[in-house]
């Protein structure tokens, strides 16, 4: 319990120091929350964050980032997909698409998905297994 209400404590802190919608600098936000090493209060700043930039690609796709280690794999696809539509050069998100499509046995969706990225980032290693993992899974399910 001592250390649930310590940890709230600091979120609410860190929550405080966080700039209001009016004034809010989305890439110092970046910054916080890229040094923040807790996870717990890295969840909690990048979900606020997502919420004061809503249209920053890279805020967004952190939450979906988020909300995937978090096993929330069907709220976290809308994330990686609206960031994909902020920032359409943005090979991760549609990586990150891939990763939540295989995880929900949609095979074609994920293939499609790590495709998409793969043209932008041609060599990314991950990526390219993660899609015939996905090109295999699908041969075995037909």
């Amino acid at each position: 319990m001592k250390q649930i209400t310590s940890t709230l404590v600091a979120v609410a802190l860190v929550l405080g120091s966080m700039p209001l919608a009016g004034a809010v600098d989305c890439q110092s936000l970046i910054e916080q929350i890229n040094a923040q090493r807790n996870f717990l209060l890295r969840k909690e700043m990048v979900e606020e964050a997502a919420k004061q930039c809503p249209d920053n690609p890279v805020l967004i796709f952190k939450y979906a980032f988020s909300l995937e280690r978090f096993n929330k794999p069907e709220e976290a696809l809308k994330y990686y997909q609206k960031a994909a539509a902020l920032d359409p050069g943005m090979a991760q998100a549609y990586f990150g698409q891939g990763d939540i499509y295989n995880h929900l046995q949609r095979y074609e969706e994920a293939i499609a998905a790590y495709n998409k990225g793969l043209e932008i980032d041609p060599t990314n290693v991950r990526a390219i297994k993660c899609r015939i993992k996905a090109e295999e899974q699908l041969k075995t399910d037909k």
